[in-house]
């Protein structure tokens, strides 16, 4: 009798077992996709200056922006994320300004000229992209893809991709104010964080003007988010009840056989 009862034991813990398990896989691989590489709380602050050197000395700065992720959600029902973060501009004149702005999910949001940068635009470009890409459901950003394009399609640009890093440069010249001069840029992005790294932008004008102007873009507080994987979470828990089911199912077995 008391066998019998045993066995009815270990049986109900197995069958609680393969109803449970399945729960939390199936909440493990439900989970909304993040195409960011970044979490919500993450901030970064970006400085602009225009250094100009040689026959003129000065340094211009614009106001500093700081980029704090206020949300990522799915905004559209799509399972996948859109994201939201507030931008506060600050300079020594007055108070700071401050606004939000909505990140889409979509990869038609994400164009390859939004790597780009100009003097004109630099220090109001948007430093953040995302990290991942679905060509099926058309969400997120493409990087191979976008190395691709600047290789062989854009005759002004090249990209690389070195590890964790992907740089773009350009490298052209012209004629200004009667001066010959060279123009050097140099774009870096963190493909795993999404953040930008640096821009740099280096004008030359000849010996009839003898100055360079140098447009710059530096991180000023860098800081990255810290993300927790959930679904691995549950998917680890999961599968390790499973083992220890099977575990006590056999020494059970063995004890009471």
């Amino acid at each position: 009798m008391m066998k019998r009862k045993n066995k009815i034991i270990v049986f109900s813990f197995l069958m609680l077992f393969f109803i449970v398990q399945p729960i939390f896989i199936s909440t493990s691989f439900a989970q909304i996709v993040n195409i960011w590489g970044i979490s919500e709380g993450a901030t970064r602050s970006y400085d602009y200056y225009e250094i100009y050197s040689g026959s003129i000395n000065s340094i211009t700065t614009h106001p500093r922006r700081t980029y704090r992720i206020v949300k990522i959600y799915d905004n559209d029902g799509n399972n996948y994320t859109e994201l939201i973060f507030q931008i506060t501009t600050t300079n020594i004149y007055g108070s700071p300004q401050v606004s939000t702005q909505v990140l889409d999910d979509s990869s038609s949001s994400w164009s390859y000229n939004g790597l780009e940068m100009t003097s004109s635009n630099y220090y109001m470009s948007n430093p953040l992209y995302p990290i991942y890409y679905n060509g099926t459901d058309s969400i997120g950003f493409n990087w191979t893809a976008a190395e691709v394009h600047f290789n062989t399609a854009d005759p002004n640009w090249n990209m690389t991709i070195s590890g964790n890093i992907a740089t773009l440069n350009r490298s052209y010249n012209g004629t200004e104010n009667g001066a010959d001069y060279d123009v050097n840029v140099i774009i870096k992005w963190n493909i795993v964080s999404g953040w930008l790294i640096s821009y740099d932008e280096i004008k030359t004008y000849n010996e009839t003007l003898g100055y360079s102007i140098h447009y710059q873009t530096t991180i000023a507080l860098p800081t990255a988010g810290f993300l927790l994987d959930w679904s691995i979470l549950f998917s680890t828990f999961a599968i390790g009840l499973g083992a220890a089911a099977v575990v006590f199912a056999t020494l059970a077995y063995k004890k009471f056989k």
